[in-house]
């Protein structure tokens, strides 16, 4: 930066400019210099839907860490009619951690804290010598996460223990909770893409007019049904269709969401086939966890659907959002019909859509 300054130094003696004004020019210039410089921008983050970085020390992922790290990245995803792995997760030494690596939305480092290796000094600054000091006693802190070093959106996750045998323990104990910071990280990416092309302003305000709804619908989904306060929602796409349904009922009415959901496809989705109607399929269990969305509880259930009379289905996703202040629990619907396609894709998009629920 040395050279820049002295520049403008010689070309300001050079206009023979009177000292004062020179001074004031050199001023302005360095400012606007140094202002460049402190507002460089970070560069855009890469990598594909769940598409994330492992990284780890060669050794430690020839001898022990590479096999249990794909276990748990690249399990298949929650019922879907087959098989599709939660990320597309690669693991690669520090080694091969170049140039377009560190650009990455999410990237994962597991270090071994007993070895003196580049991951294992890059976690340990990362974390600073307090963190460090409390990473080598307590073993209840084993994974930090920090936002944007490298690139913009971005999740960095550490993941350390002060042994290597410590370090898979925390690896399967810990997994559940590493994998929904990974998965809420990636989840921005499948709601960019959704809003991409803004909301549908006059299905918003119907929802709000209507059924009492915040809930932002994307541009390209349309209203196929309204009756009173349900909706049936969706977007028909070359390669699929998402549906999204809504509908309310009292909170003393203690609705099952499987039921709920049947009775609805019942009454109201069908195929071209006369008799046809959408239930929920038992091929598989279904998946029940419970989560706050906007400080409301939610019932999450995952499954399959299947079209009675006809050879339809696919996965759904299901939320019951309980609204006393209201004295109403909301359904949330989603399911795809995706046939011979990847289904996880347009999951995750109703489930990043399901996240904007309650928003004003």
């Amino acid at each position: 930066m040395q050279p820049d300054n002295y520049r403008t130094f010689f070309i300001l003696r050079e206009l023979n400019v009177f000292p004062s004004i020179a001074r004031l020019l050199l001023l302005a210039a360095l400012f606007l210099i140094s202002a460049c410089q402190r507002s460089a921008p970070v560069s855009n983050s890469l990598g594909g839907f769940d598409e994330i970085v492992i990284v780890a020390d060669k050794s430690h992922l020839d001898k022990y860490l590479k096999q249990p790290l794909l276990e748990i990245f690249r399990a298949p995803y929650e019922v879907l009619p087959q098989d599709e792995p939660l990320f597309d997760a690669r693991v690669i030494s520090y080694e091969d951690f170049d140039k377009v690596f560190p650009r990455f939305r999410t990237i994962i480092f597991a270090a071994d804290l007993s070895d003196n290796t580049p991951v294992t000094r890059l976690v340990t600054d990362q974390l600073g010598e307090d963190n460090l000091m409390r990473a080598l006693n307590n073993p209840d802190f084993c994974y930090a996460v920090k936002k944007n070093i490298w690139a913009q959106p971005q999740t960095v996750i550490f993941i350390f223990a002060p042994s290597a045998k410590e370090l898979l323990h925390t690896l399967s104990s810990r997994s559940g909770k590493i994998l929904e910071i990974a998965s809420q990280s990636e989840l921005e990416k499948y709601k960019n893409n959704a809003y991409f092309n803004g909301i549908n302003t006059g299905l918003v305000r119907q929802l709000k007019n209507q059924g009492n709804l915040n809930f932002k619908i994307p541009a390209d989904y349309v209203l196929a049904l309204n009756e009173d306060q349900f909706f049936w929602i969706r977007k028909i796409a070359d390669k699929y269709d998402n549906h999204i349904l809504i509908d309310q009922r009292r909170l003393s009415d203690k609705p099952d969401a499987v039921a709920w959901r049947n009775a609805l496809g019942r009454k109201y989705i069908s195929s071209k086939i006369e008799g046809s109607y959408m239930t929920t399929d038992t091929l598989l269990p279904f998946v029940i966890s419970e989560k706050i969305i906007q400080n409301y509880r939610v019932i999450e259930t995952r499954g399959l659907w299947k079209m009675v009379n006809d050879f339809m289905g696919g996965p759904f996703i299901n939320y019951l959002i309980f609204d006393p202040d209201n004295d109403r629990i909301i359904l949330l619907d989603g399911f795809v019909f995706a046939p011979g396609e990847k289904n996880k894709p347009q999951i995750r998009t109703l489930e990043a859509i399901f996240s904007e629920f309650g928003k004003p």
